[in-house]
């Protein structure tokens, strides 16, 4: 009987030390998880910043190219009212009065001659005077 016993000890000995070292290697062999920077992710973030400088880049090429819109829509809208004003002055050409008319008023503003027996006072303090700049002085 007390064979038995010792052997039924012996059992649940082994068995409490079975159950011990699988439960002890469990805690004695924690894993660390380490984290690599692998090629996929390397690539995948190169790919993020490429994609952020180009939208960047477009960007900016977009807003200059609305500021040379915006450009050229006022440089089309002065250049229809000089257009408008010169077809008048081609309406004029066959009128002979107009026409004579429209050539005073081009010598008198392009090239500043007078009529016969006219006299022409220029005030010298004033800075936006043309005569005292020279014929030809434009803003």
């Amino acid at each position: 009987m007390d064979n038995d016993k010792i052997k039924e000890l012996r059992k649940k000995i082994d068995n409490d030390q079975y159950k011990y070292t699988r439960t002890k290697k469990k805690k004695v062999k924690p894993k660390k998880k380490k984290r690599r920077i692998n090629i996929i992710n390397l690539l995948f973030i190169g790919f993020l910043f490429y994609v952020l400088f180009t939208v960047a880049q477009q960007e900016q090429m977009m807003r200059c190219l609305d500021n040379e819109i915006d450009i050229k829509v006022s440089e089309k809208a002065s250049l229809g009212q000089e257009v408008s004003g010169l077809q008048e002055d081609v309406s004029k050409i066959d009128d002979p009065e107009a026409l004579l008319e429209l050539v005073e008023d081009i010598a008198r503003s392009e090239y500043k001659m007078l009529k016969p027996y006219e006299t022409m006072y220029i005030d010298k303090n004033k800075n936006k005077n043309k005569f005292i700049k020279g014929i030809g002085y434009e803003e």
